[in-house]
């Protein structure tokens, strides 16, 4: 189908069915594509998306659970989320009902038919587990397709564990569908740069002459994620790291890279053109052998608390399944015989990148043309993620008098070149592609069946031996014998050589348009960190070290030359050797120098103290000029800056004066913007009794009060709630970020995994008792806004220095976090039964922590995973003042318990919760002895929130009588007194007895 043509469908009426809507992958994706191409005009005005599970939910209740994962980038967009929103309709049913599947397909067709248009187009996103493809399919067959448009399903990988089961997989639904009907998607087959392959191969002149084996040496393509299994450790240890990446997403971008041309790759039928050549290909490939292939399981990291694989509680304690895996393989055809194309794929690693890396071999005669000079290595490299990229690494002579030949770039990074251009999310591109007809980038029956040839020998031999995997380290490259094969394989890593590199005298005040060009020639070494992080040599022992000398120029002996040494161990350095950099240094030299060099010693960084993504020891190269930070103001702009540019940046040479006028024009904006600051009125002032006052009157001015010199330079903030809410939401939202992570997020927690998790806790048996609707009411998971903490919560609560504050059931610690942002309290404290989201806490407050933000400097944020009813957890718990209880599952049994804890913790002064603690008494005054509740201030303070499961509810205050006569005495003693009640906000109701 031609691609301009290829709308046809926003004229007719559009229903799509979500087959299993609320599962993780529907929510996380499907949902938020289809806003995306709604919002940007590609959904007909009158679509329906239909969402289909087995779970009973209400439309209001679905639509404010995947209202979250709905993110507008634009205004326009914004403004559409609520009508998106309203086309989005939730039913029930049995996936094997085509009764149930029947029933909602003809509540569609009236729908349908009040579009008004005679074609109805029907599409089926089943975001389900394969093992239920056939039953739901068999009854869309029978009750919901449509006689007056086209059909269309799109399917979720895996397809198939082994070729027998793939092949059984296929025959099921190759019996109620057409092929043409089906979409097996990979949504590595849209992203950005994969679509682009077709395009740079066959659309430029200088790649397809030399895209054979007579100009490539190598092929590598890789897969790294920075993070390990946690999670999902269970189902990850049925598949491995081979099923899981290599068999699918490798595979397909290796067939895109090894195809032959296709008859067409736009136009009609264009699809099954490019799909042909990728089969052809795969069908060249030989079985993986086990001898060219090593396997690795991460462990984990006691220095950095990163918990190993078998860690993982839902994983067995003797699995042997590769978390890490590099395989070569060869394409047995003319245009490629004899080239490895190698796969590296692993979790734990120490960065995050996915990336296409074609080595050429060496120019013919090379040795002779230049005897002595190593001609270093040239590569084209796609970078799929993090950031698109396309660069070019050719080699060209070295600045100076001497003839060595450099690596230099052509680069070509999308946020640089195309700034402001929004890259299309790979599941919005697929989804469009379905609408329009196109299957090019869908995986055809035969290409899997061709992939799964490929891997299932290698993987019964694997599983038939229980070969071991080698360990390798948390955050490290993976084992040391994936570099060793692929280096007998013939890549050739890429690393920097010891030279010397001669930077010529320049006016101190001279820039000319292309300065930074200049530098980069002059020492591109310091100027781009990438042409050292494919080399494991330099990766684990890179130094850096400077050298002043003075050089004697033949023809003018007054020309001082300032010569950078860049050296890399040697093989030989590396075993015991040092390299060592020779100073020369007199006064003449200090005398004629324009260029002071800076070494910060200090903070030169070893690999332990870095965060997993930057693992090299480094130091930084500071160039000034001394005329440019003369001055006592300056100096003092600069200093932090570069303190904070050491942190941050891996390798760089900066140009004094770019970045002082930078430093000095931010100071500037500071001094503005805190001056405009003091005029604007405080909305969030804090009163003497510690709550939100009223806004001030902007008409009334006080004198101002000059500040103290240690006022001046003490960093306590200033609490202030409405002036913090929006950048603490904004924080919170990256703190917490969803993470790219594969489609297996689709999956539910089962029970078995709850159980392990809860193995120690004492409810465990009870737990395994639970009918599906009393498990799944245990496994919901919502969540208060972050602006109801701050508006309500927090000021109900009143947390001071000396508080220490706990979450009972803290989920993922975002309360917590919030608590220590915006209040004085200094600990804060959560415990959680369930251990992913524990983990994931445990990852949001280590991104906290890199942060480095001066208001937490002196604060605690912990998240136990635990079970407060267990005698050492209760124990933790007597130190708290104030506790926060979601407890709107908390059944009546589990309050009791709760109740009961609650009683013991002598220094509480006030509970809030989500549900009254003892609701059988309504409004009456609990009378029985022993209750909690009577031991606190009846009725609770009473106000609403915004949660995540409803439009509204109620939290409520319980205060401790037993610390408020505490506090009435201390009082009485001190000679003060005090109101120890609640005073109302701005002299309204927000807050009421209940």
């Amino acid at each position: 189908m031609d691609e301009h043509n290829a709308c046809e469908y926003l004229e007719t009426a559009l229903t799509v069915f979500v087959i299993g809507a609320s599962g993780d992958l529907a929510k996380k994706k499907t949902y938020p594509s289809l806003f995306a191409l709604y919002a940007s005009g590609y959904l007909p005005e009158h679509v329906v998306i239909v969402g289909y599970a087995r779970s009973t939910k209400k439309d209001a209740d679905f639509r404010k659970q995947i209202a979250p994962y709905i993110k507008p980038k634009t205004t326009e967009a914004e403004a559409k989320k609520e009508d998106f929103l309203s086309k989005c309709i939730y039913r029930s049913g049995n996936y094997d009902s085509a009764e149930d599947v029947g029933k909602v397909s003809k509540e569609m067709e009236a729908f349908e038919e009040a579009h008004g248009t005679s074609v109805v187009n029907r599409l089926f996103y089943f975001a389900i587990p394969p093992t239920v493809f056939e039953p739901i399919g068999l009854s869309i067959k029978k009750a919901a397709l449509t006689s007056c448009g086209w059909n269309r399903l799109i399917v979720e990988k895996p397809f198939g564990h082994d070729l027998e089961s793939f092949n059984k997989l296929s025959k099921d639904m190759g019996a109620l569908y057409n092929e043409d009907e089906i979409y097996r998607i990979d949504h590595y087959l849209g992203k950005e740069m994969v679509q682009n392959l077709l395009v740079l191969r066959f659309s430029n002149t200088i790649f397809e002459p030399i895209w054979n084996r007579n100009y490539i040496s190598s092929v590598t393509i890789t897969f790294k994620e920075d993070i390990g299994t946690e999670g999902r450790g269970g189902y990850f240890d049925s598949y491995g790291i081979i099923r899981d990446v290599m068999q699918n997403h490798l595979l397909q971008v290796l067939s895109l890279v090894a195809m032959e041309p296709p008859v067409m790759a736009a136009g009609n039928n264009y699809s099954n053109y490019i799909r042909d050549e990728k089969v052809k290909v795969l069908n060249c490939i030989e079985p993986i052998k086990l001898e060219n292939t090593v396997l690795g399981q991460y462990e984990g990291d006691k220095e950095r608390n990163e918990p190993g694989y078998l860690d993982d509680p839902t994983v067995p304690k003797e699995s042997v399944t590769p978390t890490f895996a590099t395989a070569i393989m060869y394409v047995n055809n003319p245009r490629w015989s004899g080239v490895p194309f190698i796969m590296k794929a692993g979790k734990a690693l120490n960065e995050r990148k996915g990336e296409i890396r074609v080595q050429f071999r060496p120019p013919p005669a090379a040795e002779h043309m230049f005897p002595g000079v190593e001609i270093p290595v040239q590569e084209l490299v796609l970078r799929l993620q993090p950031e698109e990229a396309v660069y070019m690494k050719m080699n060209m002579k070295s600045p100076g008098l001497q003839t060595q030949a450099i690596s230099s770039e052509l680069d070509l990074s999308y946020s640089e070149r195309y700034e402001g251009t929004e890259v299309p999310d790979a599941y919005t591109r697929l989804i469009l592609d379905v609408l329009r007809g196109k299957q090019a980038a869908f995986v055809r029956d035969d290409e899997l069946r061709a992939a799964w040839k490929i891997f299932t020998p290698l993987l019964d031999e694997i599983e038939g031996q229980k070969v071991k995997p080698l360990p390798y380290t948390f955050g490290s490259r993976g084992p040391k014998e994936s570099d060793e094969l692929v280096n007998k394989a013939g890549f050739q890593y890429h690393h920097v050589q010891t030279q010397e590199m001669t930077q010529r005298r320049r006016p101190a005040n001279r820039k000319g348009p292309r300065s930074a060009e200049h530098r980069k020639f002059m020492s591109p070494h310091l100027l781009d960190p990438r042409s050292t992080c494919d080399s494991p040599l330099l990766s684990s022992s890179l130094e850096i070290s400077t050298t002043v000398a003075m050089a004697q120029n033949v023809d003018d002996k007054n020309t001082a030359i300032k010569t950078f040494v860049l050296k890399g161990k040697t093989p030989q350095d590396v075993s015991g050797a040092s390299t060592t950099a020779s100073s020369s240094d007199d006064g003449e030299t200090k005398r004629k120098m324009d260029y002071i060099e800076k070494e910060k010693d200090e903070m030169t960084v070893d690999s332990d103290e870095l965060p997993r993504r930057s693992r090299r020891k480094r130091r930084v190269v500071i160039l000034l000029s001394p005329s440019e930070v003369s001055s006592r103001y300056k100096r003092r702009i600069v200093e932090p800056k570069v303190q904070t540019l050491l942190k941050t940046r891996p390798v760089a040479a900066i140009d004094a004066a770019d970045y002082v006028e930078a430093a000095v024009k931010e100071k500037k904006r500071n001094q503005i913007a805190a001056k405009r600051a003091k005029k604007t009125v405080c909305k969030g002032k804090t009163t003497p009794n510690g709550l939100v006052s009223p806004v001030q009157d902007e008409k009334k001015k006080t004198p101002k009060k000059k500040r103290s010199t240690k006022a001046r330079r003490s960093l306590e903030p200033a609490y202030c709630f409405d002036l913090q809410t929006t950048y603490v939401s904004k924080l919170i939202n990256e703190l917490y970020e969803e993470q790219e992570q594969d489609d297996r997020e689709m999956y539910n927690i089962t029970r078995e995994t709850v159980v392990n998790e809860t193995s120690s806790c004492m409810c465990s048996q009870q737990i395994e008792n639970l009918n599906m609707e009393e498990f799944r009411r245990l496994m919901t998971y919502g969540e208060v806004s972050v602006e109801s903490v701050a508006t309500t919560i927090l000021p109900l609560l009143d947390l001071g220095e000396n508080d220490v504050f706990f979450d009972l059931g803290c989920g993922t610690g975002k309360i917590l976090v919030q608590a220590v942002l915006q209040t004085p309290c200094k600990r804060a404290t959560g415990i959680e039964l369930m251990q992913n989201r524990v983990l994931e806490g445990h990852k949001a407050l280590k991104r906290l922590q890199e942060r480095d933000i001066a208001i937490l400097r002196n604060k605690q944020i912990e998240i136990f995973r635990g079970d407060i009813f267990v005698p050492p957890e209760q124990a933790r718990l007597m130190d708290a003042t104030v506790v926060f209880i979601n407890n709107v599952m908390f059944g009546p049994a589990l309050m009791l318990k709760v109740m009961e804890l609650l009683k013991d913790m002598s220094k509480l002064r006030c509970v809030i919760t989500l549900r009254k603690i003892c609701e059988r008494h309504g409004d009456v005054k609990c009378t029985r002895a022993g209750n909690f509740c009577i031991e606190y201030v009846h009725p609770p303070i009473e106000a609403e929130i915004d949660v995540s499961w409803a439009d509204k509810t109620s939290v409520y205050l319980y205060e401790s009588l037993d610390y408020k006569l505490r506090e009435l005495r201390r009082q009485l003693a001190n000679g003060t007194t005090g109101s120890t009640g609640w005073p109302k906000v701005d002299g309204a109701s927000k807050w009421r007895r209940a």
